[in-house]
């Protein structure tokens, strides 16, 4: 959806827990119905120096009001890897700038929303295997236009920042996931005043992993691509972690932060997959009916419509 700015006078503006924001109103393509939206909202102090590689803590008060009508920085990656995936799956992404000041989140809320009118939150917590990703890259406006509903989108640290463990307390790891933590409790502290009600969230979770640090925060959840042994969840360690006594994948030491392919396997592990799925199929009507199945169990679910068009061909 592209949003055309209704920014002005009327610009909303809410009191949260640490100080007074600003964002902007605007309108949802094919819709005459407006969205508050509010971008670059600080959850957490940011996370350098003394705080890098470390816990995050809670965002600094602050007194004068908070200009949150742009887009925050991203955390640190390599913003080629979004450019190639957007290109491949002829996605529009606009990169914004890349800092470690990264631990942001956006809201978006039904411009007729107002404190006390305990509207669901949808929570979305984006993908991209811990390495990738931002708030900046989804727009939960529509959602909040057409569901009524209020919709909140975080970042966290990636990669090594996010996640390297020395396996020892010079570097424990997971410091991404604890940002996800920090993201969900100022969503109980804030979201009220925004129409939200902080007893009804929804986490929508893309390659992520559950904790019982985030009991009581969220009631619902919709998990999207990963499983608990998804061999990305263990690359920023030194050693393997068994899971219920299953050994990752990526089970040596290493701290190069590198893409997932860092071995150079990929001809063996395609030559694998042909083998186990394709066999000895002949006919296109064969290998395209293996090759679906290949594709619906890599992506979980295809769109009824991309599978109709590939068999149709």
């Amino acid at each position: 959806m592209v949003l055309l700015s209704a920014a002005g006078i009327n610009d909303p503006v809410v009191s949260l827990k640490n100080g007074r924001i600003r964002g902007e109103l605007v309108t949802v393509r094919g819709t005459d119905r407006k969205v508050k939206q509010f971008l670059g909202i600080p959850f957490a102090h940011p996370p350098v120096g003394p705080l890098r590689l470390a816990a995050p803590q809670e965002a600094l008060p602050w007194d004068e009001e908070k200009d949150c009508t742009k887009q925050p920085s991203m955390c640190i990656q390599d913003p080629q890897i979004m450019v190639n995936v957007s290109k491949s799956m002829s996605m529009q992404i606009t990169l914004s700038d890349i800092s470690e000041d990264c631990l942001y989140l956006n809201v978006y809320t039904p411009e007729s929303a107002m404190q006390g009118d305990k509207l669901p939150v949808m929570v979305w917590i984006h993908g991209g295997g811990l390495t990738v990703g931002a708030a900046s890259h989804y727009d939960g406006s529509s959602l909040a236009a057409y569901e009524n509903v209020v919709m909140v989108i975080i970042q966290y640290r990636l990669g090594i920042l996010g996640f390297l463990s020395t396996g020892d307390e010079h570097a424990t790891g997971n410091w991404g996931f604890l940002d996800q933590l920090l993201a969900l409790r100022w969503v109980q502290d804030n979201i009220e005043v925004f129409g939200g009600d902080p007893r009804v969230i929804i986490c929508v979770c893309v390659e992520q992993s559950l904790s019982p640090l985030a009991k009581d925060l969220f009631q619902k959840a919709i998990f999207q691509s990963g499983v608990a042994v998804l061999a990305v969840m263990n690359m920023f360690y030194p050693t393997g972690v068994r899971i219920h006594n299953y050994k990752t994948s990526l089970s040596f030491s290493f701290f190069v932060f590198r893409h997932l392919l860092l071995y150079h396997k990929a001809s063996s592990a395609n030559s694998l997959i042909a083998e186990e799925y394709l066999g000895n199929a002949q006919s296109p009507e064969e290998v395209r009916d293996r090759f679906t199945e290949v594709i619906g169990d890599l992506l979980m679910t295809l769109p009824v419509v991309g599978v109709a068009g590939y068999l149709s061909g």
